[in-house]
Order: C-alpha cells, then structure tokens, then sequence
C-alpha cells in the first residue's frame, strides 16, 4: 500500500484487475485502496468490465463506466500455449491455386449431398470403392483407366448420364488429373502420384473443411479467428512421433472450439472410431469445447445403416459421454456456438 500511496502522490492512476483468485482475497483488495478504476474479465466474455467504486447512504456501489471488447488470441498462438511447436498445414494445393472454385463446388457438394443427388452420391460410392481396393497388383495403383462398360458391370446402378455432370464438374480442378474421353475415363488411383494426390484428397473429404470455414466467415466471424489444419506432434512409447491435427480451432468471442470434421468413414473403420479420434486429443489444444462435425453423406450412412438402425444414435450417446457435441447441420453449429450475447447499448 505505501508504494501505491507515493505513486498516486506522483500523479499515477491505480487500477486494480480482479479477475481470478478468491472472493475473500478480491474483496479485500477492493477495499482496501481508493482505486481510480477497477476491471474484471468474466469467464467466456469478450468483453472487460471497468467499474468505479462510489458510496451512496453509507453504501458501495459498483459504477459500471465502460465495457471495451477486448482482441482474441490467433488460434495458432492458443495451441501453442501447450504445445510450442504446433504448426499449421498449408491447405490443399487446389485450394490455393483455385479458391473461388474450390469454394463454389464445396458448395455445390454440400447442397448435393444434402438433397441425396442420386448422381454424386453414386460417383462418390464408386470413388471410394476404387480407392479402397486390395491392389492385386505387385505395384502401387497410381491411376486408373476404366470404361463405363466395365464399372457398369460390377455396379448396375451405375448411370453416366447422372454422373458425369458431377464428373466434369469436379475435373475442372485437375483435367490432366481427371479426363473423360467418350466412353473412357481416367481417375487417380488408390497410391495417387503428387500431381493427382489433391484432387483425391480435396474429393475425399478436404472440400467439406473449406466449405465449413467458409460458412463460419460468412457468419462474421474473423478469418483469423479461424484456425485450419493445426499439427501437433506426439511422441509414443517407441520414440516415434506422429502428428495430430486439429481441423478447425476457433477462438471468438470468448470461445474456444475444437472441430473435428467427418465427410465420410472409410470401409474398414467403425463409426465409434470417429468418437475415440476427437477425444484422443485431450488438452493438446487446451480447454476447448469439442464438436465432432458429420457431413451429410455420413450422417445417411450412420442413419440409414441396413445392418444397424441404431448406429447414429449410439454415436450419439458415446459423444454424450465424452463431453463432446455431435452436429451435422452447420446452422446449428452456427446458432448454439458462434453466436453471442452483445453489450447493451
């Protein structure tokens, strides 16, 4: 006290800040100095509440006098608070050459698979049992060369006529990657080289974290608040290290939310596997709110499972457990985690 006595005699102000600790030992401080201005940071707020004590009858009152909204941290420089070498990975290569492509056919997927098109769900069906395969082969599978012929006759339901829209489509990102030519048709392969790799990749499933990050931008939220493909790197019981990544971790408004995001479900994985992967990441990235977000192809997988009617219910339940939200509509996402209350005016 002596110290803040002298520096208010050289003209200071003393503020006090008395967010954290205990109640006993903020209501000491508060009284026990005539402070010019006293603020306070409530959990999950933006905003730092700046009151002034007054007495009015013999008692204190707090004199709310401003309410700034206070800067959000980068994503990346939270995830380095616990892990220091944290890292982003450079989106796809497709991504940055064509962003307004890539974003208007992220689009078109979203509102495709949403209405169940019958066309791309069919291509993508085909795509992913192509690339699934056991390679018979004694050499990798770097890219495949079919006829519509031979595709329609180990899947009948096969029809070009509503798939090749969406084919044709989609090659404009790559067409020396992908090429149509009559009734022959050229696709990346299971061990796709480093040309064709990003459009496999973007197709497989990095088109629906674009187009999530752009719907959270189109909400208002900060671009920097947005953190893409954040790697952190582990190391296991036999030294080796293995990198975890985070799709999105957003930090806005005084939230932190860690999103996991599923666009499908490879063949040989098990839906609960999606659960065990969000929750294997702990604290990496500090406190956060976890989401585990299905894209609408795999919600109608999980939904409509001939073999299990109750499949998406189970995940349900399981991500219950773990503290974790399971969404597939993004205005929800959107509604009860993005949104926030405003300062009154």
């Amino acid at each position: 006290m002596p110290r803040l006595h002298q520096l208010a005699a050289e003209g200071a102000h003393c503020w006090l800040n008395f967010t954290g600790g205990t109640k006993t030992l903020s209501t000491a401080l508060l009284f026990a100095y005539h402070w010019d201005l006293c603020e306070y940071k409530p959990h999950n707020s933006p905003w730092l509440l700046q009151y002034q004590l007054c007495a009015v009858d013999g008692q204190v009152h707090f004199n709310e006098v401003g309410r700034p909204n206070l800067p959000s941290a980068l994503p990346l420089d939270i995830a380095r608070l616990h892990n220091p070498d944290c890292q982003t990975r450079k989106p796809n290569q497709l991504e940055q050459q064509s962003p307004e492509l890539t974003a208007q056919l992220a689009n078109e997927l979203w509102h495709g698979l949403t209405q169940q098109d019958q066309g791309l769900l069919h291509l993508l069906n085909m795509l992913e049992t192509l690339w699934a395969e056991q390679n018979p082969h004694p050499y990798p599978v770097v890219e495949f060369n079919l006829d519509w012929t031979t595709l329609q006759a180990r899947d009948p339901n096969l029809d070009p006529a509503t798939i090749l829209p969406w084919l044709s489509r989609l090659s404009q990102l790559a067409p020396d990657v992908v090429r149509l030519n009559g009734n022959h048709l050229s696709l990346p392969g299971p061990h796709a080289g480093k040309k064709a790799a990003p459009w496999k990749r973007w197709v497989s499933g990095e088109w629906l974290e674009q187009h999530l990050a752009i719907s959270l931008q189109k909400l208002g939220i900060p671009v920097e608040a947005i953190g893409r493909n954040l790697v952190v790197t582990d190391a296991d019981e036999t030294g080796s290290h293995a990198g975890r990544e985070a799709d999105l971790l957003i930090n806005w408004q005084g939230k932190t939310l860690l999103i996991e995001i599923k666009a499908d479900i490879p063949g040989n994985s098990r839906s609960i596997d999606l659960e065990k992967q969000i929750s294997s990441l702990g604290d990496r990235f500090g406190n956060t709110r976890k989401i585990l977000f299905l894209g609408p192809q795999l919600h109608q997988k999980l939904q409509n499972d001939p073999n299990n009617s109750s499949k998406f219910e189970k995940l349900h339940a399981r991500c219950q457990q773990s503290k974790i939200l399971l969404l597939h509509q993004i205005d929800k996402l959107l509604a009860e985690f993005l949104s926030t209350e405003r300062p009154p005016h």
